[in-house]
């Protein structure tokens, strides 16, 4: 979730990453901007992430390189998270349009599914939209996934720092892309083939 760029296989990609509004601090707030007696989520999550960030840029990297810091380092020496996208604001607003999209297009539905089926692929290309803000390790990633499942030899194949080591996520988000693309596509070819026999089947009775 950090600031300045686009996030892509780990990697906050822009500049100024370092420099929006939404840095917080160790103590969460509540809805009113108080201070709680608990450490926010965000503190808690780059208090002890072993990854680096390059100031200057905000990028974002597995390994130790020139200009770079302990992203834990640089918590521990600010005290205070590194700026952060509000990414719930973000998808909870997404989720609002989409509601009434879908809400809207109820009215032209020509099959029982479709909306079903417009939901999984809208969806889909949400959460992967929210995904490019947040750089946060609790999200996991496909080489992680993958490593998890035992597959080895795959994750070997989706280096960390590789542009399609995508969030777990975003991989799910594929999969349901994909399965309503594919279910919708089937539906329209059902409703299609019942329509064109209709007539058929209406004057043979006749």
């Amino acid at each position: 979730m950090l600031l300045g760029g686009v996030l892509l296989g780990g990697c906050v990609r822009g500049g100024g990453a370092l420099r929006g509004p939404f840095s917080r601090g160790e103590r969460a707030q509540d809805l009113f901007g108080r201070l709680t007696g608990s450490a926010s989520l965000a503190y808690q999550s780059q208090a002890h992430d072993p990854r680096y960030v390059v100031e200057g840029t905000g990028h974002i990297l597995h390994q130790a390189a020139p200009g770079a810091v302990r992203i834990s380092d640089w918590v521990a020496q600010h005290g205070s998270t590194l700026p952060v996208y509000p990414t719930q604001l973000y998808e909870s607003l997404g989720q609002l349009v989409l509601f009434v999209a879908l809400l809207y297009a109820r009215r032209f539905r020509r099959f029982h599914g479709q909306i079903f089926c417009l939901w999984l692929m809208c969806y889909a290309v949400l959460r992967t939209s929210v995904e490019l803000f947040r750089g946060d390790t609790e999200r996991g990633t496909l080489h992680g996934l993958l490593r998890s499942l035992g597959a080895s030899g795959l994750a070997e194949a989706v280096p960390l720092e590789a542009w399609f080591n995508i969030s777990t996520s975003q991989f799910i988000s594929l999969c349901m892309f994909t399965f309503g693309a594919t279910l919708l596509y089937r539906r329209i070819r059902q409703a299609g083939e019942a329509a064109g026999l209709s007539p058929t089947v209406g004057g043979t009775g006749g």
